[in-house]
């Protein structure tokens, strides 16, 4: 594609905006001196992610004789966005919520939105007394909130029968019933698949996760714990802050988790480089390789970020028309190129038949 054609082209089209979505998860109960911990630690880790998007966007200052990644050009000229997806809950979630406020880049958009388990009214019921004010101000500061339609079922108190009889003087009153433990399993099930739905939904909005938690206690369903193994296999990269100690672990899909929580790679192991290169990746900037061993080509990252973004209607691969009725999508097949790094493709990307093919 000619320069003036692709000029022409991204004149015609909607570039989108430089966005990157970070979900977090966190743990409820923290002490004083872990809620210290853990905002000076989840500062650090907003700040440079917020900064590699900086350095990334489009918007450049003429002040800074820094060059602009070729990246620059398939997006829009907007400032880039931060967005926080939390879910609006004591603890770790406010942390975050309050660091994440704090974050001042004149340079950076900064968005809040939030996943819940239950209905609105149901979940702020839930939650402490003391906390409803902090929600209520989190919840307007949301753009936007992702509702399932989670049960909030939790027969804590008695079950108050006037069927059965005392007999102490000569009066006769009602007796208060346990919950039956069928019935508390059922409600127990209810939460459990409420807090899961939640976490798959705020997955499905994330580009990575940011997670505190304490792995070696033994985690509930649908909590913090649960979530990252749900990340890891949705294929998200996860930040794990340990709200003990204030460690660092930087964990790819690909990764055993295990094996990189045993290693210790906390805070002194350079884990800031290594999260701003995974911000690089994420926007697939395809001048980025992650190593030495995947030289990457510019021009052929290039070719296929102008596949994908610029091209208005992709042409569809005559192979997989032919052979494979079932097989990924062209669009589809670039993204997964973009996603394996850039790596110089090894075959002529394939080119469809044109449309006088499908007449005959």
């Amino acid at each position: 594609m000619s320069d003036s054609t692709l000029s022409s082209t991204q004149s015609s089209l909607l570039s989108p905006d430089l966005v990157l979505r970070v979900g977090f998860a966190g743990k409820r109960q923290l002490d004083a001196g872990q809620s210290e911990t853990v905002a000076a630690r989840l500062r650090d880790v907003f700040s440079v992610i917020g900064w590699r998007l900086v350095e990334i966007a489009p918007m450049d200052d003429a002040a800074n004789e820094r060059p602009v990644p070729s990246i620059a050009r398939f997006y829009s000229q907007k400032r880039p966005t931060l967005r926080l997806i939390h879910g609006l809950c004591e603890g770790a979630d406010t942390i975050a919520y309050d660091v994440f406020q704090e974050l001042v880049m004149p340079a950076l958009g900064k968005d809040i939105a939030a996943v819940v388990p239950f209905p609105i009214t149901d979940y702020r019921a839930s939650r402490d007394p003391d906390f409803l004010p902090e929600f209520d101000k989190q919840l307007a500061a949301s753009s936007y909130v992702v509702v399932p339609d989670g049960i909030y079922d939790k027969p804590d108190g008695p079950i108050h029968s006037s069927n059965q009889k005392s007999t102490i003087g000569n009066h006769q009153s009602s007796i208060s019933l346990a919950p039956s433990p069928e019935r508390t399993h059922l409600a127990n099930r209810r939460r459990a698949r409420a807090y899961r739905c939640q976490s798959a939904l705020l997955l499905r909005q994330s580009d990575l996760l940011v997670a505190v938690v304490n792995p070696d206690l033994e985690g509930k369903p649908g909590g913090t714990l649960e979530t990252v193994r749900s990340a890891l296999d949705f294929e998200l990269p996860v930040v794990l802050v340990h709200p003990n100690t204030g460690e660092v672990f930087l964990i790819e899909p690909d990764d055993d988790l295990l094996a990189v929580l045993s290693h210790g790679s906390g805070a002194s192991m350079g884990w800031q480089e290594s999260l701003a290169a995974w911000v690089t990746q994420i926007t697939a900037d395809p001048e980025r390789s992650d190593d030495a061993s995947r030289h990457t080509s510019a021009s052929h990252g290039h070719r296929l970020m102008d596949e994908f973004f610029q091209q208005p209607s992709a042409q569809p691969d005559s192979h997989a028309i032919e052979t494979a009725p079932t097989r990924k999508t062209f669009r589809e097949w670039l993204w997964e190129k973009l996603h394996d790094h850039f790596k110089p493709a090894k075959t002529k990307i394939p080119v469809g038949p044109s449309a006088a093919a499908f007449s005959h």
